[in-house]
C-alpha cells in the first residue's frame, strides 16, 4: 500500500491558543484522504466534525487535565441530553461546582447544583452557558470525542 503525503499551511486558527501557524498534512493512501491539522506553536491537533475545526485529543486521561486548565469554576450550564429517571432532566439550569473523576461509562463526571441539590454527572451531557469560544469548542470537541472516538 502506498501513502503520499502533503503538508499545506490553511488559514486557520488554532482552536486551543489562537496562533495562525497551522499546517495540514494530507495521507492518501490510495482509498482514503485523512487529514491532519496541527498547531506549530501549541502542537495541538484538530478535527473538523462537519461544521468547524475542533480540538482532537484520542488519549482519555488528556481530557481531565484539559478541562482543568481551562473551565473557570463555577459556571452555569444547561443539560443537552435526555436523562432516563434522574432528579436532572433535559433542559435543567445546573451550575458546575468542580470536576471530580473519569469513569469507564459515563467519562468525565463533575459536580453539579440544581436549587439547593448537589449530584454528580458526566459533562458530556452539558451545554456551558456565557462561556468563550474557546470553552464552547472544548466542549464540542469531547462531546464529539465521547461520542465518536473513545
Amino acid at each position: 500500500m502506498w501513502e503520499v503525503f502533503k503538508v499545506m499551511k490553511k488559514k486557520l486558527k488554532c482552536v486551543q491558543c489562537d496562533s495562525e501557524n497551522v499546517e495540514v498534512i494530507e495521507v492518501d493512501d490510495g482509498i482514503w484522504i485523512e487529514e491532519d491539522v496541527v498547531c506549530q506553536q501549541c502542537e495541538s491537533h484538530m478535527i473538523f466534525d462537519g461544521e468547524e475545526y475542533i480540538l482532537h485529543i484520542t488519549d482519555r486521561d488528556e481530557w481531565i487535565d484539559l478541562f482543568q486548565e481551562t473551565l473557570e469554576l463555577p459556571f452555569d450550564a444547561v443539560v443537552c441530553e435526555y436523562q432516563e429517571s434522574s432528579s436532572i432532566q433535559y433542559g435543567d439550569k445546573v451550575k458546575v461546582d468542580r470536576l471530580l473523576d473519569e469513569d469507564d461509562l459515563y467519562g468525565v463526571i463533575v459536580s453539579i447544583r440544581k436549587g439547593r441539590k448537589k449530584y454528580s454527572f458526566p459533562i458530556v451531557d452539558l451545554n456551558p452557558n456565557n462561556v468563550s469560544g474557546k470553552i464552547k469548542n472544548l466542549f464540542n470537541a469531547y462531546q464529539y470525542w465521547f461520542s465518536n472516538e473513545r
